[in-house]
């Protein structure tokens, strides 16, 4: 594939870190800093979906497993915002597995695809996202993914390991990746997209995703905006 303009977009969340000051105390039982996908714990996974599938909200998020501002998402947004919707019933999520940065995106995100055929692909993406390493290094090798896979409760790693080298697997990869880049909405990872049936579909969280007081507060005004 080549170069696109999005190959670098994660590197625009850097502008946030640097002028994003978390001053908003929000209740929550998640911690604001997971140090493990634990926070996920008892909300059902399906495929792609976390939460209840009837939720009348739709969160759309888009990561690359790669991507070290994906990596700040997971620490310390996503576990407020699966904790304030998710586990409430208000909203379900979709992952979707961008894969521009270099190889290793790639491999971990066929690993993760072939995750979520046993209803792991949350479980399993959040802990390749909290075991992250330099970029395009060549970490994300097979014995890496194991002992990664091996953490995750539940899942079969020799099932996935298998499942992760099929042309199947590959072409979500790639299909998840090109619908990414042919959004000109969407210029940076992590990004979230709200939706609700008969809605317009709305850009919550993307360059200022690693702020979890802008995502919460932008979350509040369009799930809750009566409370």
């Amino acid at each position: 594939m080549q170069p696109h303009a999005g190959v670098l977009r994660h590197v625009f969340a850097a502008l946030v870190l640097a002028a994003s000051v978390a001053a908003l105390a929000l209740p929550t039982t998640a911690s604001a800093s997971a140090t493990s996908e634990a926070f996920l714990a008892g909300i059902p996974q399906h495929g792609a979906t976390l939460g209840d599938p009837k939720a009348p909200y739709l969160l759309t998020e888009y990561v690359d497993l790669q991507c070290p501002f994906c990596a700040e998402w997971a620490r310390e947004v996503l576990p407020t915002v699966v904790d304030r919707y998710v586990r409430t019933g208000e909203a379900r999520i979709d992952l979707h597995l961008v894969s521009f940065i270099g190889n290793d995106s790639v491999t971990a995100a066929r690993f993760a695809v072939a995750a979520r055929l046993q209803d792991l692909a949350w479980s399993m993406s959040v802990r390749l996202l909290l075991d992250q390493r330099e970029e395009n290094t060549g970490y994300v090798t097979s014995r890496y993914l194991r002992r990664e896979g091996a953490k995750v409760a539940g899942l079969d790693v020799a099932a996935a390991v298998t499942a992760s080298r099929a042309r199947a697997v590959a072409r979500v990869v790639r299909r998840e990746t090109r619908s990414f880049l042919s959004n000109k909405r969407l210029t940076g990872v992590p990004s979230m997209v709200l939706s609700r049936r008969g809605s317009r579909p709305r850009l919550v969280a993307e360059r200022n995703a690693t702020s979890r007081v802008a995502v919460v507060r932008a979350l509040d005004r369009l799930i809750r905006p009566q409370r």
